[in-house]
C-alpha cells in the first residue's frame, strides 16, 4: 500500500481506498453501537445482559467493503418497548440506514464538486 504526496496532491495505491472504507464503516459501527447501547433497554431483574452483546464485523472482497452491527444475544431481535416498538429497528436498523444515506450523499456531494 502506498501513498505519494506531489505537487499535484495525493496519490493513492488502490488498496488505500479499501482501508478508508474500513476504517470509515467501522468508526460510524463504533458509534452506532455507542449510541445503542446507552439507549439499549434493560429488565433491572432477571437481566441476561443483552445491552453487553455487540459485534461489529467488517470485511471486504471483489471491490466492496462490509460493515454490520448485531446485537448477538439469542432473544435481541424479540426486545419491544412501548416507546421504541421493536428495539433491533430503532436503535440499530434505522440509525444505519441513517448514517450509511449521510456517508453516500458525502461521498456524492464530493463527486459532484469534482465534476466526475
Amino acid at each position: 500500500m502506498k501513498v505519494e504526496v506531489s505537487g499535484n496532491g495525493l496519490k493513492f495505491d488502490p488498496l488505500v481506498y479499501r482501508v478508508v472504507a474500513e476504517e470509515v464503516l467501522k468508526d460510524q459501527a463504533q458509534k452506532l453501537a455507542r449510541e445503542a447501547r446507552s439507549a439499549w433497554p434493560v429488565r433491572e431483574k432477571n437481566s441476561q445482559g443483552s445491552r453487553d452483546k455487540f459485534r461489529i464485523t467488517i470485511s471486504s472482497g471483489g471491490g466492496v467493503v462490509t460493515a454490520s452491527l448485531e446485537n448477538y444475544a439469542e432473544y435481541a431481535g424479540s426486545i419491544k418497548t412501548r416507546s421504541l416498538g421493536s428495539v433491533r429497528n430503532k436503535l440499530l436498523f434505522d440509525p444505519a440506514v441513517k448514517s450509511i444515506t449521510e456517508i453516500i450523499q458525502k461521498i456524492n456531494d464530493g463527486a459532484s464538486r469534482k465534476g466526475e
